[in-house]
């Protein structure tokens, strides 16, 4: 069976990490134990990450250029008057930012452009903030295909709300314990769900019906269940019985049974798994960790083709930035693949992406209408009429 042992075409690999003076120092990130999200998001504009602050609300907003030493000049923005637990940028607006907080409040903030920074995010108020709920927030996350329609997670529920209405729409509370994390498939028209009833459920939104649910991690203290792409693959991460780490992949028409399992032995981080649909990349990151583990993943058996990457570093979060449109770099950390040519564009390293547009509309959305997210080619001979959202990352 010779397919069992098909290289993955990143084999070979190999990144190139940057040098200590391209690195962002002497910033003072806090403990996250307390919380269940990422904790560091990006857009094509900013990356956001929190900080240690006395009132614990607040986060650091830099460009994605950025380098060197902070300090005390580190731009800060004061978002919330408890821990902030979860942030995500939007797909279609590298500026807008939904964050998450204890103080049981979700705000929605218009991040001004660079060169405005310095003087503004200090004192930037909210452009929206939603109803104030009767927990804290765990989760918050955009949908991807249709604009200004957000998902969070607040003790044991999920809720969707159209924020140009700032109004909750769908209420999805099928859950007997603490929701953890939350996913939407590729395409935005269902929503995935870990609990800390040990159970991973895939909701109908609209309908606020489960659709399917099954087992998790056994020992699901700290849990994720994570959506790849529009497949119809959702991966879970958590401990098993003995404190082993385990990351399962199943086929999300049925969760009853695992597609693939692994473990990464004990540790108290918890592997954080981000996805490149384009690419098919799965990253498996985890907490405290020296190495990233890197797999690619195709929908036939076996599923998971392993590849890693070994650091000096602890790990302490990660995300993955967009690519789309305005012609940002997708990854922070360049990785040379061998060709024998490097002066002709790659199609199957550089597939098309997606364009940063929305869909639909959220109006749309809540009416029942579905959609695909739209592409465009990363080839620059293909690209004479794309326009950025910032000039900056022209």
């Amino acid at each position: 069976m010779a397919w069992r042992f098909k290289a993955s075409k990143y084999k070979n690999a190999a990144p190139k990490f940057p040098k200590k003076e391209e690195w962002i120092s002497e910033v003072s990130t806090r403990d996250l134990g307390q919380s269940c999200g990422n904790h560091i998001a990006a857009s094509c504009a900013y990356m956001a990450f929190n900080i240690d602050s006395g009132g614990g609300g607040k986060l650091a907003i830099l460009p994605l250029t950025a380098s060197g030493k902070y300090g005390p000049n580190l731009p800060v923005l004061h978002a919330h008057g408890d821990f902030v637990s979860d942030f995500s940028f939007s797909q279609f607006d590298d500026f807008l930012l939904a964050t998450g907080s204890h103080d049981h409040r979700v705000s929605i903030w218009n991040l001004p452009d660079e060169d405005m920074m310095e003087g503004q995010i200090n004192l930037l108020e909210a452009s929206t903030t939603l109803p104030q709920q009767e927990s804290r927030i765990e989760n918050v996350l955009w949908n991807p295909i249709a604009e200004n329609v957000l998902a969070i997670s607040t003790s044991n529920v999920v809720k969707i709300f159209d924020v140009e209405e700032c109004r909750e729409k769908c209420v999805l509370n099928d859950h007997k314990d603490q929701v953890q994390s939350i996913s939407w498939k590729g395409d935005g028209s269902i929503i995935a769900s870990s609990c800390k009833d040990k159970t991973l459920r895939i909701f109908d939104p609209r309908s606020q019906k489960v659709v399917q649910e099954g087992c998790g991690p056994q020992n699901i203290k700290d849990s994720r269940a994570y959506w790849l792409g529009n497949k119809d693959q959702l991966l879970s991460s958590g401990f098993d019985t003995s404190r082993s780490r385990e990351v399962k992949l199943f086929d999300t028409r049925n969760l009853k049974s695992a597609l693939h399992s692994m473990s990464f032995g004990t540790s108290t981080g918890v592997m954080m798994p981000l996805f490149d649909e384009d690419t098919n990349m799965l990253f498996l990151i985890g907490k405290g960790d020296t190495s990233i583990n890197y797999l690619e993943v195709s929908e036939s058996s076996p599923y998971l083709t392993e590849n890693s990457v070994v650091r000096t570093e602890q790990t302490k979060r990660s995300g993955i930035g967009a690519k789309e449109s305005s012609g940002c770099n997708g990854g922070r950390v360049p990785v040379i693949v061998p060709r024998k040519t490097y002066r002709d564009f790659h199609d199957d390293l550089f597939p098309p992406t997606s364009s940063g547009d929305p869909v639909l509309s959220a109006a749309n959305w809540f009416s029942g209408e579905n959609g695909q997210v739209k592409t465009i080619s990363l080839n620059p001979e293909r690209r004479e009429n794309v326009v950025c959202q910032s000039e900056a990352n022209c």
